[in-house]
């Protein structure tokens, strides 16, 4: 599957086998269903597109796709019908599922091959489809890998909140006040927030600690855009809206860091943590942070006092700085120098196959894809 010429040769797809869809010259060729992308999938299965996501039955030729390995367009080209098949639903070892037929591809790594890239890039991989990798490696005890996606590029959008302020107001603001407000204490917080905000704050010192930030048509204009959104309400209650995932990754980012920096923890090996009595914050936050390259691991801690029954705790799973104040940047750089070179370095370029279930009969379609690597 790898060779040494630089063209790609489309042959006929009169069976809509996609394995022997492709004659390739190229240096890397690959199909895989990982994150997003897709073969034999039911027509329901959501695949990403550059401006989101969409059923793998409302997909058409020319749509362009998210294309999670390079940068480089990726475009649809053909799309064949499957009719009905066994579909079977694939989980990963940091809780992601897709689901797709017994032929559908995907570009897997063994754990020496894992190894082998980390260490030197190398490009190896095989080409299996689902029923392989169930016989010849879960069946057998085998461990095989799917790489991670890069970060999804997303628009630079216009948005009614500034997405550093969206974030920390979700964590720490307060609902139903006059003028816009946040419980917390860290002041380069809330010189940020009031900086971007262009307006100034009134501090209140009480049984516990408020700031508001003073009036203006900023201020009135997130005001509203809370209201709009259905976010002046409990935390229990909280989400991130829809427009924000779709968001340019810089967006994204600092809407990520005023999350971790209202809500986010560094703990004493530097590993990050961010919590949230939401399930929907929970599973959007989870989402942002997928959406940018990262993966995350979730636990439940339930308890009788806990309005909404349980407080979610998302482990996020990178080296990057993923926050921006000052309290967590001294507790990060003290670690630093505390632990120096026996700190553990996460490494979470690819994430195993953990498990693959028969879940029942369903129409399916194939679709080919442009980008150099077919992904």
């Amino acid at each position: 599957m790898a060779r040494k010429r630089n063209d790609i040769v489309l042959a006929p797809l009169e069976d809509g086998n996609q394995k022997h869809a492709i004659r390739s010259n190229a240096d890397i060729v690959c199909f895989t269903g990982n994150t997003g992308g897709g073969k034999e999938m039911p027509l329901d299965e959501p695949i990403l597109t550059i401006s989101g996501w969409k059923a793998m039955g409302d997909i058409q030729i020319g749509d362009e796709l998210f294309s999670p390995l390079n940068t480089e367009s990726s475009f649809v080209t053909g799309i064949f019908p499957q009719g009905t098949k066994p579909v079977y639903k694939i989980t990963t070892s940091d809780g992601r599922t897709s689901r797709c037929g017994l032929e559908h591809l995907w570009m897997v790594r063994t754990n020496t091959m894992v190894q082998k890239h980390r260490k030197n890039g190398s490009p190896s991989f095989y080409v299996k489809t689902t029923k392989e990798i169930q016989e010849e490696y879960l069946n057998k005890g085998k461990s095989i890998f799917i790489p991670v996606a890069r970060a999804f590029d997303g628009k630079e959008l216009d948005l009614p909140i500034d997405p550093y302020v969206l974030g920390v107001w979700l964590g720490d603001g307060i609902k139903g006040c006059r003028l816009l407000t946040i419980s917390n204490d860290e002041k380069d917080i809330v010189e940020k927030i009031a900086s971007r905000l262009q307006t100034t704050y009134h501090i209140h010192n009480g049984s516990s600690f408020h700031n508001w930030f003073h009036k203006n048509k900023i201020t009135d204009s997130v005001q509203k855009a809370i209201k709009d959104y259905g976010l002046d309400t409990y935390s229990r209650e909280r989400f991130i809206p829809k427009d924000y995932m779709y968001a340019s990754i810089d967006q994204r980012k600092q809407l990520l860091f005023g999350l971790m920096d209202s809500d986010g923890n560094v703990d004493d090996k530097n590993k990050y943590r961010f919590s949230t009595t939401s399930a929907r914050l929970k599973d959007d936050f989870v989402n942002l942070c997928r959406s940018l390259g990262y993966v995350v691991s979730i636990g439940a801690d339930r308890r009788e006092k806990i309005k909404s029954g349980v407080t979610w705790t998302i482990r996020i799973h990178t080296n990057k700085i993923i926050f921006s104040s000052n309290k967590h940047m001294a507790k990060y750089n003290k670690n630093i120098e505390k632990y120096k070179n026996k700190r553990c370095e996460y490494v979470n370029d690819h994430i195993k196959i953990t498990n693959i279930e028969y879940i029942g009969d369903m129409e399916c379609q194939c679709i080919m894809v442009s980008n150099k690597d077919h992904v």
